[in-house]
């Protein structure tokens, strides 16, 4: 998914800005610095593979070029950023533009070596996530009790090598522990603009959150720690159907590219409509009054058709599963 509306112009005191479809300041010139601070507590190095979530104004992306990582992906989902990332990955070599949301497009990305968080909840995200925006800032009005931290490290963690860092924007003092990592919080000083009405504050935060035992972190070892959804209306039934097919996809191998590349773009399609992989029952749970008004069809239809995907899925992962053995696994 990608919206459209951000636009980038200057402040009353002509500074550079980025504004959202409502008018709302997204980000500002004052961040560069803050944005520089936090790159660099990464550590990056030649060999690192880093991920960046959100183009924005270039700001952390450019100085995270300036220690020529072999690889940068950076995922953004509003299209008029992307035009200005796409000119910036034309520019700077080992640069990938992934359009959309990380909530849709991270789950089939590989590993990282080095992470930079700096999303921005957009009202169109919102409305499709049925949330609400306040008047500016980031906060959300009781629609979800956790940080977009949280929501992030459970996913971010299953693409995480041994000894990742994970740096990004945090303006309030957040319990980012996990098992299997290490977190420190440097505080900066920051001058924000009279102007700025998103960061009344005049300090930061630089957190960094280093992985020591990735499948710890990831909710593989020994812990009874369990990743949650991969976005807000994923289900757990959706996850575990699709957990072996997320490492399918994930594990490189000399052979069945062709394969691993339908599987990836198939679970990219279902995480863009998990609501679909569920069953009508569940279905029934999850869609309240206002969406079977206007949504009757999406949530009464046949489930033959995700069937018959998972069913692709499970066999291209293993030659002897059984239809019998599909249907349980949805059913679990």
């Amino acid at each position: 998914m990608t919206t459209q509306g951000n636009v980038v112009g200057r402040d009353p005191l002509g500074k550079e800005i980025l504004w959202s479809s409502l008018g709302q300041q997204v980000m500002m010139e004052w961040e560069k610095q803050y944005m520089r601070q936090c790159v660099d507590a990464l550590e990056i190095r030649p060999m690192d593979r880093v991920l960046e979530i959100g183009f924005g104004l270039a700001y952390s992306a450019s100085h995270i070029q300036s220690f020529a990582p072999a690889q940068h992906t950076i995922i953004e989902c509003d299209r008029e950023v992307l035009l200005r990332a796409a000119q910036f990955e034309s520019e700077h070599s080992g640069v990938h533009i992934v359009a959309g949301t990380w909530q849709q497009m991270l789950p089939i990305l590989g590993e990282f070596d080095c992470v930079f968080f700096d999303d921005y909840p957009l009202p169109e995200l919102l409305t499709a996530q049925g949330g609400s925006l306040q008047a500016g800032g980031d906060g959300l009005s009781g629609v979800r009790p956790r940080s977009r931290w949280h929501d992030f490290l459970d996913v971010v963690l299953h693409h995480c090598a041994a000894g990742a860092r994970i740096s990004g924007y945090l303006a309030r003092s957040l319990d980012l522990r996990r098992p299997g990592c290490e977190v420190s919080m440097t505080r900066v000083q920051v001058a924000t603009p009279v102007n700025c009405n998103y960061f009344p504050h005049e300090t930061a935060l630089v957190p960094v959150i280093t992985v020591v035992a990735p499948a710890v972190a990831a909710g593989n070892g020994t812990t009874n720690a369990q990743p949650t959804p991969m976005s807000v209306q994923a289900s757990r039934k959706f996850q575990h159907a699709f957990e072996k097919a997320r490492t399918a996809a994930r594990t490189p191998t000399a052979s069945f590219s062709a394969e691993r590349s339908q599987i990836a773009e198939i679970r990219e399609f279902l995480l863009a409509h998990e609501m679909d992989a569920l069953s009508h029952d569940e279905r029934e749970d999850e869609c309240g009054d206002d969406d079977m008004m206007e949504g009757d069809a999406e949530c009464s239809g046949s489930t033959q058709g995700r069937f018959e995907i998972v069913l692709f899925l499970h066999r291209e992962r293993d030659e002897g599963c059984t239809e019998e053995a599909v249907k349980e696994l949805i059913r679990k």
